[in-house]
């Protein structure tokens, strides 16, 4: 058996083809997905998540990015400082920016994440930016 497969660690086809099986996906390329999780002790408050994958330093990405917010007419690419605070109190990912949208974003390498481990951040990023919209009173993303 591969090392790999011994520790568990995550291929990418592997987060995909598990996704797949416990998600209707909204949209699936070879590079990236994107699924609409529902929160089930919520009601019917909803939170889309895109997975994508990339490599740095020679190593197989995953970056897992979930929007909750837009940034107000006429203040740009602005993110008010409570919000970046904010980004502190996170147990992981940070607010970033993405166009005029706020986002909570997680990245990391692949190669040390199990496929239980991917979706268990993928469903956690869903829930800390639902979290964060939730405070605006809307259910848009």
């Amino acid at each position: 058996m591969p090392p790999d497969q011994e520790l568990g660690l995550a291929t990418w086809d592997e987060v995909q083809q598990r996704v797949r099986s416990q998600f209707q996906l909204d949209a699936d390329e070879p590079d990236t997905f994107t699924l609409t999780v529902p929160r089930q002790a919520q009601g019917a408050r909803e939170q889309r998540v895109t997975a994508y994958r990339y490599a740095a330093w020679d190593r197989e990405m995953i970056e897992l990015r979930s929007a909750f917010g837009e940034l107000e007419e006429g203040r740009g690419a602005e993110l008010p400082a409570e919000l970046l605070a904010e980004g502190l109190r996170l147990p992981l990912g940070v607010v970033s920016v993405d166009g005029r949208f706020l986002v909570v974003v997680h990245k990391a390498c692949l190669e040390h994440l199990s496929v239980e481990g991917v979706v268990f951040l993928l469903t956690r990023i869903c829930l800390l930016a639902d979290t964060l919209e939730e405070r605006t009173g809307y259910d848009r993303f």
